[in-house]
């Protein structure tokens, strides 16, 4: 007798579906003040086993999140065999509408002016920016201070106005409407030149140079 063995087999599917995401892009930058909505698509391989799942941080066509920072959105496929694929697209959001930071007050000057004081003084920056916006006004980490090369030739001019304070701290008066940083400035950096950093949460920059004695 003769006998024929015949049988069926299936490939097995280990390759994850694609996910394209095109909305939030990766690496856009978009104001507070505007409605993103998310828009993502997921597809599989004609060979494969066919989309089970197209999820998002936020769902096709909902918004995404636009509070001003640092923000990543993820999109996730799987497929019938549970093969996963996750991408991600990361944005920033500013604010809408920026503080209208118009430069220091005496007793400090704005750049390219180089103030000079005593080391280990702390020195009343003073400024405004079009109101009372709270004291939460610092992005994280900030205020800063940088190293800076001495230049020369620079404009020099002297702090007329310093406190004694054993720390930094930050104030506003509504009578004058005016922020008031107390920099307390370290008694070592006597002979060497430094850059304060102010980076407010409106993603702006604004900086002084000064030069110790």
């Amino acid at each position: 007798a003769t006998y024929e063995a015949t049988s069926n087999w299936e490939a097995m599917d280990t390759t994850p579906p694609s996910v394209t995401i095109t909305a939030p892009l990766s690496g856009a930058t978009y104001t507070s003040d505007r409605i993103i909505t998310a828009s993502f698509s997921c597809q599989d391989t004609p060979e494969g086993s066919g989309v089970s799942s197209c999820t998002g941080t936020t769902p096709n066509g909902g918004p995404i999140d636009t509070t001003p920072g640092t923000h990543t959105f993820r999109g996730t496929a799987t497929d019938r065999n549970g093969n996963v694929r996750e991408v991600e697209a990361t944005y920033v959001v500013t604010n809408a509408q920026q503080y209208p930071f118009t430069g220091f007050l005496q007793p400090v000057d704005n750049r390219p002016t180089v103030n000079t004081v005593n080391a280990g003084r702390a020195v009343p920056v003073k400024f405004k920016l079009g109101g009372n916006r709270g004291l939460n006004i610092f992005a994280t980490g900030y205020p800063r201070v940088q190293t800076l090369a001495c230049a020369t030739g620079s404009p020099l001019d002297e702090i007329e106005e310093t406190v004694t304070a054993g720390g930094s701290s930050l104030s506003y008066n509504q009578a004058t409407d005016t922020y008031t940083y107390v920099w307390k400035t370290d008694a070592t950096w006597a002979g060497t030149c430094r850059r304060l950093v102010i980076r407010l949460n409106d993603t702006t920059d604004h900086t002084a140079d000064f030069r110790f004695r």
